[in-house]
């Protein structure tokens, strides 16, 4: 197939001056609603090229082959780079109205640090994204976490959710479900790991704790949400006003136990597959899909004027000399009633 990344560089560098050109537009910068700080002048596509402009990025353009392209392509039809999905996507949405300053980007993404080159990227357009996944990019901050998020959108704002899990695929063609692997075997040989961890709290201006001022939003709002909701729950029954409606699970790992139930329907389907890999991540998006859009449904009340866009897919990870890619799956555009209003999946596919 035509190799067509090199075509999407230049496309990023026209019609003005070179992809990696200095930026000549004024330098009087603000403060956005999501807490970045940016040029006024610059536009949102020049971030795009910024991103792109790195040393790490343009390494990995360089690496991206047009062999490899067709290892890629050839197992995953339809997947694009992530610089073809970038561009397209915030180019569809710069179209209808989202800024760098009234959208919230919203994740579901799985936990494995190869999940976050492309979350780290739509960041450094948008801002700080709200995090609503976890093992295998299932939304495991539910309903209570969506309910939270969509009150973090800015007021007459707009909300970007990216959601899916993820596949590696190496360099020799083995396919490898970044889902299955133990995540240790991320460690450099010989290297270290750090890990960060703990609940979070909120103190406001005036020294409440449990609540906190938030960009873009008048309203005091509570943080940690989640925390906060488990304390009333517990507080309802050791008042004696309420009784445990849950039974004890296994907390030290019931996110993978809710994956290995959530994929269940499934088992037939992977064990009939001519290549368990790449129906795997296929599955999983099924299963993630329809929890979404279970949560979208219970949630949408809280969606602001300006919408809601989803965009939902499968990650394809490589190795960090070649791009990753995305297999776009679902691209909507939905109303404060999260009533789906145009189908945006040909922009990326066509």
């Amino acid at each position: 197939m035509m190799f067509r990344n090199a075509a999407l560089f230049l496309l990023l560098a026209s019609p003005a001056a070179a992809f990696l050109a200095p930026s000549t537009s004024s330098t009087k910068t603000t403060t956005s609603s999501l807490n970045i700080v940016q040029d006024e002048d610059t536009a949102v596509m020049d971030k795009v090229k910024e991103v792109w402009s790195t040393t790490t990025k343009k390494k990995r353009i360089a690496g991206n082959t047009a062999e490899f392209d067709s290892i890629v392509t050839s197992r995953f039809p339809g997947a694009i780079t992530n610089l073809e999905l970038e561009t397209k996507v915030i180019q569809k949405l710069v179209d209808n109205g989202f800024s760098s300053e009234n959208t919230l980007l919203a994740t579901s993404l799985c936990a494995d640090e190869v999940a976050r080159v492309l979350e780290d990227d739509f960041v450094k357009v948008f801002g700080n994204n709200f995090n609503l996944g976890g093992l295998s990019g299932f939304p495991f901050a539910g309903n209570t976490g969506f309910g939270a998020m969509s009150g973090h959108i800015p007021d007459g704002g707009k909300c970007l959710v990216i959601y899916g899990p993820h596949v590696g695929v190496a360099k020799d063609e083995n396919l490898i479900s970044l889902n299955e692997t133990n995540k240790h075997n991320s460690i450099p040989d010989g290297g270290k790991c750090l890990v960060i961890y703990g609940p979070h709290v909120g103190v406001a201006k005036d020294g409440t704790v449990g609540k906190v001022e938030r960009a873009g939003i008048e309203l005091i709002d509570t943080c940690c949400g989640s925390a906060i909701a488990a304390s009333n729950y517990l507080k309802g029954i050791t008042d004696g006003g309420a009784k445990i409606t849950m039974s004890l699970q296994q907390f030290t790992d019931f996110q993978q136990g809710a994956v290995q139930e959530l994929i269940l329907p499934h088992g037939k389907r992977l064990a009939d597959a001519e290549n368990r890999m790449i129906e795997l991540p296929y599955a999983i998006y099924e299963s993630q899909d329809i929890l979404m859009g279970d949560i979208i449904d219970a949630g949408c009340a809280g969606i602001k004027e300006g919408g809601l866009a989803l965009l939902g897919g499968i990650q394809i990870n490589t190795a960090p000399d070649t791009m990753d890619y995305f297999h776009p799956l679902r691209f909507d555009y939905m109303d404060s009633d999260g009533n789906i209003v145009e189908d945006w999946l040909p922009t990326l596919t066509q």
